[in-house]
């Protein structure tokens, strides 16, 4: 899914980051869904200087290696990274322009474990046969431009000052307003069904 995050680099690292819209609650429901979806299996990210074989499997790829594993029927990614770590997360693909990427992240590093919604812009591939899409460019939803003065943060318009949405079109506006700012995107493509 990202310039590690995603824009989905590993979602605890990304949500250490000060400047991204978050939420409490959700801003995208079922109903706001996407017909087009990722297909299900291993999605690696394009990485140019992690470089390794990816037809071996996964337990011997490099601690730089990043991968997914995403089934969509349960609307569940899980993060992989060659160093161990594993974050499982929930997400929502809503329509729109730019589609977004909804996903539920709870902080299980904290004795609260709370729970927040972050966002990212993405920009599918071509869907194939089956109706999925099997490669995609991604990039996080910014809260706003920071100001190099002072290092506050004037939220984009369709976000508050705390960095909260005010709306789906305001995810959308701010997402519009990050890609154009992005210093980079994360790109990931399928690899390969998941073993069973």
């Amino acid at each position: 899914m990202a310039g590690r995050l995603l824009v989905l680099a590993p979602l605890l690292a990304v949500l250490g980051a000060c400047n991204m819209a978050i939420s409490e609650t959700p801003v995208f429901a079922e109903r706001d869904a996407a017909t087009l979806t990722p297909r299900d299996g291993i999605w690696l990210s394009d990485d140019a200087d992690c470089s390794f074989d990816p037809n071996q499997p996964e337990a011997q790829w490099p601690g730089c290696a990043m991968w997914l594993i995403v089934d969509s029927s349960g609307r569940e990614l899980l993060l992989q990274d060659g160093k161990g770590e594993a974050q499982q997360a929930r997400y929502v693909i809503a329509k729109g322009h730019p589609t977004i990427v909804q996903i539920l992240w709870r902080d299980e590093a904290k004795e609260d474990g709370k729970t927040f919604y972050v966002f990212f812009g993405i920009e599918p591939g071509p869907p194939q046969r089956d109706g999925t899409f099997i490669s995609v460019s991604s990039w996080e939803v910014k809260c706003g431009v920071k100001d190099p003065s002072s290092s506050e943060i004037k939220a984009y318009p369709g976000l508050t000052p705390e960095c909260r949405p005010r709306s789906g079109d305001g995810v959308r506006s701010a997402a519009l307003a990050s890609r154009s700012t992005a210093e980079m995107a994360m790109n990931w493509r399928w690899l390969r069904p998941v073993s069973r």
